[in-house]
């Protein structure tokens, strides 16, 4: 391809190619091939460019659906066709699995921070707990702590953020093999989670 390219635009002609064809029938020749060179770079360039305005997921045919707890007052998307299933006891929120691939879920939950006791015995409203750190900032501008756990079998990204008295999660989890493939989803609809006031 190299030999063509060169052949076709400094007009020199290598021993292995096809001898020169007459003038006229030459420079049709290159005008073609020009053309076609630039139409394939632009549809090229233009399947890159059109691409990056979405991120990559795994399930990329599929809608959304944001799910909303009305105890707590946040919300999450998640793809339409991941099917909801029971959260672990004592957890206010709802878990989502993939149905192609039952090892993957998502889920939300949310519950309030116990309060210290004052000296007197009493529970402080503006006591919070001491922050853990912040290094992520959702969509709706909520300061927020996201880790990364890369396990031997399993790997999970999860969201803690903590607004008025309450702590709120989202985690999504997979087999460690395939979370290099759902990390762009999880880091999507972790960035996406919002709380409603």
């Amino acid at each position: 391809m190299t030999a063509i390219l060169l052949h076709f635009f400094t007009g020199r002609i290598r021993r292995f190619m096809v001898r020169p064809l007459k003038k006229r029938m030459k420079w049709r020749f290159r005008a073609v091939w020009l053309v076609t060179g630039w139409l394939l770079i632009g549809m090229v360039g233009l399947t890159l460019i059109t691409g990056c305005d979405r991120p990559l997921l795994p399930q990329q045919n599929v809608g959304w659906i944001v799910y909303q707890n009305e105890r707590y007052n946040f919300q999450f998307p998640r793809p339409e066709n991941w099917e909801p299933v029971l959260m672990p006891t004592n957890r206010d929120g709802e878990a989502f699995v993939d149905p192609r691939n039952p090892d993957v879920q998502i889920r939300g939950w949310a519950s309030q921070l116990r309060l210290p006791l004052d000296t007197e015995g009493l529970t402080s409203p503006s006591a919070r707990p001491p922050a853990s750190g912040v290094n992520f900032t959702t969509a709706q501008g909520l300061a927020a702590l996201l880790q990364v756990d890369v396990g031997e079998e399993v790997s999970l990204m999860r969201l803690t953020l903590t607004l008025n008295g309450v702590e709120y999660n989202w985690e999504g989890q997979s087999p460690s093999d395939q979370f290099s493939e759902y990390y762009p989803l999880f880091n999507y609809i972790a960035s996406q989670f919002q709380v409603q006031n």
